[in-house]
């Protein structure tokens, strides 16, 4: 797993437009069993660009508002797969190569100050496949090289590759590039060739050197290889994953990492996160439903942001998140579901903050917008030790650039697809802060240690009501891709959690984008 989330610091604590272009074509491709005979090789390219405009909000008692300027944003996705054929009977070999291209904001970057702040990275290159393996019969597999990997809902784990597949039916979310690591990974079925129940059984391991993740930082040294390595920091993991398929469309699994990173400047980072996920799918009255869900607890020990107090912290962070998906003709029902674990007492020698993965997605305003901007500013005012006293370290991890963090949220939709490719679709996201997501500068100097916002004001328990509306129209072109044209607004009400945001937030974006057709990939 590339561990795309965990440390949100504290003041003392804290680990933590548009035109695309792609085509898919298939080498050898007269027929299943021919392919399978003498090999295959995929060629695929998936893009879009998003141009999009934002009003302009206040992000701290500064007065200090974001530059609401138009942005352009851009990413192409290139990937070759190579599959050998039966010539060596049970032994095949298999590799692919792949990267993006043009990802992240091409034009109209926010110049305000901040850490991790909206709309701000942009990289011209970033390879995010390169590996070769071999396949024995059904039942072994073992690959190394450059991955990138997926797991449940992708609250930890996530390729960030949604919009080259199937999971670009999913409405409000806009990918990036996902997590990568050097990975050493082998992959049983130790019962394929029985009739059990167990049958359906994966089991894999893997040992990673993360190239690139939510986590790891860099702060001076740059990329100068392909591989964009970071030396500053360098995390390990070594995964365990369990994965039972009941049928081709459901299934339940374990999945267990070990991390351990260590940095230049003698910090460390040593954590187990334990991940259960199923993925069900049903029907009800003869209409399809598909039911997901992920349940992470990530513990351990860090001293990273140490202080006087507490040299060392304690890794304590849990989150759950569901989704329901109910096709009723033309009509598509959605439900989901997030609790994500929060800390507020920057004092007690604790970090409970749970970040998802940047991919893992709930509106357009919220999350990736107002709290990312706010918690970028967080660095400018507590690094000030003419006020908060002992200077802090690690304040740059203070930005959760737009992660889901610490909320119970509930985000139903619904949307109807037209018959001549015309989908539209709406929803209301419902955000609570059970632990406030507080400033660190307010809450220690005016709140006495008590959570303050942003904005200097005591924190309630709603962080607001956010609503958003869609439209999108696909015209599919020859091998099940699509060229797709969408529309996507969000309007947030805060709630008691910003007090002191007195702008009406909103904003949306235009999408132009070609890859596999969304209505017809399920």
């Amino acid at each position: 797993m590339p561990f795309s989330t965990l440390f949100t610091p504290s003041v003392r604590t804290g680990v933590l437009g548009s035109m695309l272009i792609a085509a898919t074509c298939m080498v050898a491709p007269h027929t299943a069993n021919a392919a399978k005979k003498k090999g295959m090789l995929t060629v695929s390219a998936a893009g879009r660009a998003i141009g999009g405009s934002y009003a302009p909000f206040t992000v701290d008692t500064t007065g200090a508002k974001t530059s609401g300027e138009p942005e352009v944003s851009t990413r192409m996705s290139l990937l070759a797969t190579l599959q050998s054929g039966d010539s060596g009977g049970k032994l095949r070999f298999e590799g692919a190569l792949g990267l993006d291209v043009a990802r992240g904001t091409l034009m109209g970057k926010e110049t305000l100050a901040g850490d991790q702040m909206p709309a701000t990275t942009f990289d011209g290159f970033l390879p995010t496949d390169g590996w070769v393996g071999i396949r024995y019969g059904k039942g072994f597999v073992a690959r190394a090289g450059l991955m990138t990997s997926n797991w449940g809902l992708g609250l930890l784990a996530n390729d960030g590759k949604s919009y080259m597949d199937g999971r670009n039916r999913d409405w409000f979310v806009r990918s990036e590039t996902g997590d990568r690591v050097l990975r050493a990974l082998v992959l049983a079925r130790p019962f394929a060739d029985s009739s059990s129940t167990l049958r359906g059984l994966i089991l894999s391991a893997a040992m990673d050197r993360v190239v690139a993740d939510d986590v790891l930082m860099r702060k001076t040294n740059k990329a100068t290889n392909l591989l964009d390595l970071n030396e500053e920091e360098v995390a390990m993991q070594g995964i365990f994953a369990a994965r039972l398929f009941v049928t081709k469309q459901t299934w339940f699994g374990l999945y267990y990492v070990y991390r351990d990173q260590q940095h230049s400047d003698g910090k460390w980072l040593k954590v187990h996160a334990v991940d259960l996920a199923a993925h069900v799918s049903s029907s009800v009255a003869g209409n399809p439903l598909l039911l997901r869900g992920e349940a992470v607890m990530i513990t351990g020990d860090t001293n990273l942001s140490a202080s006087p107090e507490f040299p060392e912290h304690t890794v304590k962070q849990a989150a759950i998140a569901g989704q329901a998906r109910l096709d009723i003709g033309q009509m598509r029902v959605e439900l989901d579901g997030a609790w994500l674990s929060g800390d507020n007492n920057f004092d007690d020698g604790n970090l409970t903050q749970f970040k998802a993965d940047r991919n893992y997605q709930l509106g357009l305003l919220l999350f990736p917008r107002v709290l990312g901007a706010w918690s970028g500013r967080s660095r400018l005012t507590a690094s000030n030790p003419d006020v908060v006293g002992y200077p802090n370290e690690d304040l740059e991890r203070l930005g959760t650039g737009g992660a889901v963090t610490s909320t119970m949220a509930i985000f139903p939709k619904i949307g109807y697809a037209m018959p001549f490719g015309l989908d539209i679709y709406g929803g209301a996201l419902f955000a609570f802060a059970p632990t406030a997501v507080a400033d660190p500068f307010h809450s220690k100097t005016s709140g006495g240690g008590e959570a303050r916002n942003a904005m200097n004001e005591p924190q309630g328990a709603q962080l607001g009501i956010e609503l958003d509306i869609g439209i999108r129209y696909t015209l599919k072109t020859p091998m099940n891709s699509g060229v797709t044209i969408g529309a996507e607004y969000g309007f947030l009400m805060p709630g008691s959690a910003l007090k002191g945001l007195t702008e009406n937030v909103h904003g949306g974006r235009l999408t132009l984008s070609f890859a596999p057709d969304y209505r017809t990939s399920k």
